[in-house]
């Protein structure tokens, strides 16, 4: 039961005890014989003091009834307010918790999308790398086609007869003919018999003291720039190089053809023969593409895209290159590079002087046609061995 009721109840009460003691009394009076006008003045006072008793007693309990009623309104709208103050708090926690869930999603989403760029770019980066390996595979496909092809036309050129032959091509076989004779009297003999009206004594008397080959051949070119064929000139002069590579005023007789006939770029020889892939000036430094001449030099070449380096194995000796890095390995050692390794075009090229040392060839520069010549020594060595042995054979 309410409280309120039950305060409700107790005036009520009250009220009955106040008018039963009345008429208790009342009834006191009577049986006692007093029912007088004042008994009935008392009875009546006695009424109305009761009454008002009951009355301030009513009052009391409705004000308290009111003021129970007020706490309870307080209650209940302390509790609502509570109650909107928890829902409030947890549409708070599940926003916050929601934007926490999209916080990560959407971060989950952009490392999904980085992995994926990621991933798009090394696969982009592979086929790079794989299709610079392709288009250096077909280089030097294209390089040794090329090659062949010219071998062949060379070889399709040659004939039994003396006349089918240019002019210094005929010398040559002059030479192949009579292997008997040093090969020099050989091309001597031949350039008296062919321009003998354009030589004066002195030049006639030249060609008898000669015996070496590449001098005979430098003869004939000679005339074959006085007679206008800078061509056939420049062809017998790569002949002569090659029948003496170590002779360096020979380099700059063939550059000084070159030029002639409009050639400018830089020469690049290995052993005499002369490379396709030139020298490259790159900031004031001299480069040269590595694996053109360690091919020159009967090394094994290895591409690694992965790393991107360069592996050349000769002679017991392993050199490896990484494109953009100045540090070099030579049989594992560490060696400082001038520059870095450089990819110029799809060719590795290194500054001159690493060849001597990577490779044991001697790098000489000719200055006034800017040619870069390599000889290797080991070869070097054998050929000068070789030359002592006929010698001392000669004399025995």
């Amino acid at each position: 039961m309410k409280k309120s009721h039950m305060i409700a109840v107790s005036c009520l009460l009250a009220t009955s005890l106040v008018t039963g003691t009345a008429a208790a009394q009342s009834d006191k009076y009577k049986e006692s014989g007093k029912n007088s006008e004042a008994s009935n003045k008392y009875e009546k006072k006695e009424q109305e003091k009761q009454k008002e008793k009951a009355e301030k007693e009513a009052k009391k309990a409705k004000e308290e009834q009111e003021k129970q009623a007020e706490k309870a309104e307080k209650e209940v709208k302390k509790a609502k307010e509570e109650q909107e103050k928890q829902a409030e708090k947890a549409a708070k926690e599940a926003k916050k918790a929601q934007e926490e869930q999209e916080k990560q999603a959407e971060k989950a989403a952009k490392e999904v999308k980085k992995a994926q760029e990621e991933q798009e770019k090394q696969a982009e980066k592979a086929a790079k790398e794989a299709n610079k390996a392709q288009e250096e595979l077909d280089k030097q496909a294209a390089k040794k086609a090329k090659e062949e092809e010219k071998a062949a036309k060379k070889a399709s050129l040659k004939s039994d007869t003396y006349g089918n032959y240019k002019k210094y091509e005929g010398l040559l076989k002059a030479i192949e003919r009579l292997q008997d004779k040093p090969a020099g009297s050989a091309v001597a003999e031949m350039l008296k018999a062919k321009y003998e009206m354009l030589l004066s004594l002195d030049q006639q008397k030249q060609l008898g003291d000669v015996t070496e080959k590449d001098a005979a051949l430098w003869a004939a070119a000679g005339i074959l720039e006085k007679d206008g064929n800078l061509t056939d000139a420049a062809s017998i002069g790569k002949e002569a190089l090659r029948a003496n590579y170590k002779d360096i005023a020979a380099y700059k007789k063939l550059g000084l053809l070159y030029k002639k006939l409009g050639k400018q770029n830089l020469g690049l020889y290995v052993n005499g023969e002369e490379l396709e892939a030139a020298p490259i000036l790159h900031n004031g430094r001299t480069l040269v593409p590595f694996r053109s001449i360690s091919e020159a030099l009967k090394a094994e070449v290895n591409w690694n895209p992965a790393d991107k380096s360069v592996t050349v194995t000769r002679g017991g000796v392993v050199v490896k290159l990484i494109i953009d890095n100045k540090i070099a390995y030579v049989n594992g050692k560490e060696k400082v590079l001038d520059i870095p390794a450089t990819l110029i075009d799809g060719t590795t090229v290194v500054p001159s002087r690493f060849v001597s040392e990577a490779l044991n060839a001697d790098v000489q520069w000719e200055p006034d046609t800017g040619a870069v010549i390599i000889i290797d020594k080991e070869a070097m060595e054998n050929t000068e061995a070789s030359a002592t042995t006929e010698a001392n054979a000669d004399t025995q």
